[in-house]
């Protein structure tokens, strides 16, 4: 994956299951969720430490036998700034048969297309991952925190393990519709402290939110169905998309041989 920056023109895919396709034909809005509930546990490395008690013991140690490299001196700082960052995955990748049997959905899911200058209009803090080696905690919090009084927020939001690199993910990140909610948010910074690190992490797990995108057809650009699927499925979301003039692909054709393919 290359490192030059994303066009307005580049398109973008995202490949979900059929009834959250449905959802967000219906309601026209997309739903954001926050890092820490993604399943994969190589996600972000600083991210998946606070997950474990184990992990938020390193961290504070860190931070304090380091104080001359880090200013924030308690682990209170970044589940704070964790708090105002919702995301959803995209890919450059237009597809590939990894990307399906990942998102398979029992060979129902769907490949949805939209451009850079789409997703734009709902958030500007949109970019490509970066994949690199497997970090350690302090590698990681070096690069969260560059300098004193600065932030890198992509060190936390934009890298994963090159493992994934196949992936070409780009990310989306918005701030929660209930920022001000006291239930969920915590104000706090390196003079208050997070009475329950792992109550307030459970609940940042649950944060979502929905963003509209006011108009289907001009948001999804094409519809493609799993290559697997069955015929009847394909029918039905032919017909489904017919209904609400979305461009439909048809079935991914990417299990079939070539001379199948030119016809």
């Amino acid at each position: 994956m290359d490192d030059a920056p994303l066009k307005d023109t580049d398109k973008l895919y995202r490949f979900i299951s059929f009834p959250s396709f449905i959802d967000l034909v219906e309601t026209k809005e997309l739903r954001f969720s926050h890092p820490l509930s993604w399943k994969d546990h190589y996600e972000g490395y600083l991210i998946q430490a606070l997950l474990y008690p184990e992990g938020i013991k390193q961290i504070e140690y860190i931070l304090k036998t380091n104080q001359s490299l880090f200013e924030c001196k308690k682990i209170d700082f970044i589940i704070n700034f964790l708090q105002f960052r919702l995301c959803q995955c995209w890919t450059l990748n237009e597809e590939n048969v990894i990307m399906w049997e990942s998102y398979s959905h029992n060979n129902s899911s769907i490949r949805i297309e939209t451009t850079v200058s789409e997703l734009k209009k709902i958030s500007t803090d949109c970019k490509k991952v970066t994949y690199i080696e497997l970090q350690n905690l302090l590698e990681e919090l070096k690069l969260f925190f560059p300098a004193k009084g600065k932030i890198n927020s992509e060190s936390i939001f934009f890298r994963k393990r090159k493992l994934f690199v196949h992936e070409q993910e780009v990310r989306v990140f918005t701030l929660p519709n209930n920022l001000k909610n006291k239930t969920l948010i915590v104000q706090a910074n390196n003079n208050q402290s997070i009475e329950d690190p792992k109550l307030l992490i459970d609940n940042l797990k649950k944060l979502e939110t929905r963003i509209s995108i006011k108009d289907s057809p001009s948001f999804i650009r094409s519809v493609m169905l799993h290559p697997e699927a069955s015929r009847w499925m394909e029918n039905a979301v032919q017909h489904y998309c017919d209904n609400r003039s979305l461009y439909f692909y048809g079935r991914s054709k990417i299990l079939e041989p070539e001379f199948n393919k030119q016809k």
